[in-house]
């Protein structure tokens, strides 16, 4: 047998091995699913209609914590100044926008993490704790959008 053909069959060995595990979805894969697009909107809808913005906005301003640039509901440009409630509403559905941008361009991925202005937006696929749980968006993608005001992890 050849090297080549000792190759070929090594490749196909993997393949077959390959087919027989299960996959786990990517973040692409769940949001190009009509169901599970419509739960990470209602997931985006609920962050945006239960987070406190009131009180963010009233931290930011007893912590002086300008943004280099915001805009507000008039389109007015702001620099060096702390945002407003709508302001810091608005950059947290800019973050989210951009998540699910780059989910679309990188549809291998199964985790996203982002931040600007305090906050953080992340996505990952997540193993099931019950293998009776159907794989969807429901029980295997989560979705944090969180304001930081300090944090520490040693990632263990």
């Amino acid at each position: 047998m050849s090297n080549y053909e000792d190759k070929e069959n090594k490749k196909q060995f993997i393949k077959e091995v390959m087919e027989g595990i299960e996959r786990k979805k990517t973040l692409k894969e769940f949001l190009d699913d009509p169901r599970s697009y419509k739960q990470y909107r209602d997931n985006v809808q609920e962050c945006l209609l239960y987070t406190d913005w009131e009180r963010i906005h009233r931290v930011m301003k007893c912590l002086k914590w300008k943004w280099a640039r915001w805009v507000d509901e008039f389109g007015d440009v702001h620099n060096n100044t702390v945002p407003t409630v709508f302001g810091i509403r608005e950059q947290v559905i800019d973050i989210i926008h951009s998540a699910e941008e780059w989910i679309k361009k990188h549809p291998e991925e199964d985790h996203y993490m982002t931040g600007t202005g305090g906050f953080e937006c992340e996505m990952s696929v997540c193993e099931s704790d019950n293998d009776s749980d159907p794989d969807d968006y429901e029980h295997r993608v989560r979705f944090v959008v969180r304001f930081v005001l300090e944090e520490f992890d040693n990632g263990i």
